[in-house]
């Protein structure tokens, strides 16, 4: 699904005030379910589950209602609900409508001949240059990565660890330290377009969170114990 700098510019947009007190938890929360990927030994299964099986199956019309019913689970359970939670929804959010906008009409356009296996191939390859462009031209990027930085990673409940999430984070503020520039142009993605898709989906996730009661986020970040 969609690489750490999209659902960054989708944070950046839903919080554009990148001096609001809330952004760094916002912006941790938004990378926080890819951190699952930290954990020793995880599957596909546990990544499903993390994004609450909006990004990795087939999903029927609705199915946004799970983020509304997890938050609503956490706060039944005692949780109070902060900018990093909001986030964690709006990453499997972004996750749905990337899947619906952008990978299935991606997938439709791949030659008959070309297996899943090198779709895949295909896919991170064309995923990674727009997100390393977009690193290279975000006018929001360092100070996205100063707050990033900043951020203090807490447990998501049932979900990634506050240690899981700090590996992810890290790895996410070196790797375009090492990524190196796509020998060949995207053939399928545009920066223009993946950055339209982020408009776009920042607003929606922003309707379906104010629909739901759930924006704006608190102003402060507080956590059970």
């Amino acid at each position: 699904m969609p690489l750490p700098m999209v659902h960054l510019a989708v944070a950046s947009m839903m919080l554009p005030d990148l001096q609001d007190p809330r952004v760094p938890a916002f912006l941790v929360g938004n990378i926080a379910p890819d951190a699952i990927h930290m954990r020793r030994g995880w599957t596909t299964d546990d990544k499903r589950r993390v994004h609450l099986f909006l990004s990795s199956t087939d999903v029927p019309d609705g199915a946004e209602l799970a983020a509304r019913d997890l938050l609503t689970d956490w706060r039944n359970h005692g949780v109070a609900i902060g900018p990093l939670h909001i986030g964690y929804a709006a990453h499997v959010l972004t996750d749905l409508l990337w899947r619906a906008r952008v990978w299935f009409p991606l997938r439709k356009k791949l030659p008959a001949e070309i297996g899943y296996q090198e779709g895949r191939v295909l896919y991170y390859r064309e995923t990674d240059e727009i997100d390393r462009q977009i690193f290279e031209t975000a006018l929001w990027r360092d100070q996205v990565w100063r707050l990033l930085a900043e951020a203090q990673p807490a447990d998501i409940p049932d979900m990634v660890s506050a240690g899981e999430i700090a590996l992810w984070r890290q790895r996410t503020l070196g790797w375009f330290d090492h990524l190196a520039p796509a020998t060949e142009p995207p053939l399928y993605l545009t920066t223009a377009g993946v950055l339209s898709f982020a408009e776009d989906a920042a607003a929606q996730v922003l309707a379906w969170l104010t629909e739901w009661d759930w924006w704006p986020p608190p102003s402060e970040v507080r956590h059970t114990k």
